[in-house]
């Protein structure tokens, strides 16, 4: 899928850039969320417990259907273990990781920048590398020298 974004450019002249993404990845994950919109709406609604069911329910589905859950995306591009790391809850964070989701980088970039020590500390401790940049391309480090993020 390209994408067309206009920009105004130096002196009034108008300049276009195309990006390319991925549409049949973009395609295949939105309807793994759709088939099974429960584990994000789980952790939006901060329910570990339905998030605990889902996951021993995937527990017996087959790897590639339980990979395709812990790596869909929701409407803002997030997986399961980016959208709870970014709300803070660190025990969903845990319980994703051992029960399989990948991590991802953003996650703990979504952490720090939400201020949530606890899923940043469970990342850290399960490999997340301390030199992953935010939005505002601080690293986690500079967080915590700001006092931002007491690690």
């Amino acid at each position: 899928m390209f994408r067309l974004f206009a920009a105004s450019g130096v002196g009034g002249v108008a300049y276009a850039a195309y990006s390319y993404s991925s549409a049949t990845a973009a395609r295949d994950s939105r309807a793994a969320v759709e088939a099974n919109p429960t584990l994000h709406g789980a952790i939006r609604r901060r329910d570990t417990e339905k998030v605990k069911e889902i996951l021993e329910m995937l527990d017996a589905d087959s790897a590639a259907a339980r990979s395709t859950t812990l790596t869909a995306v929701d409407d803002n591009g997030a997986s399961p273990l980016v959208a709870a790391a970014r709300r803070g809850e660190a025990a969903m964070v845990e319980l994703l990781l051992s029960r399989g989701a990948p991590l991802e980088p953003l996650a703990l970039t979504a952490a720090a920048d939400g201020g949530h020590p606890d899923a940043a500390r469970v990342l850290f401790a399960a490999g997340a590398k301390i030199d992953a940049t935010s939005s505002a391309a601080n690293t986690i480090a500079l967080w915590r020298l700001s006092g931002k993020l007491p690690l």
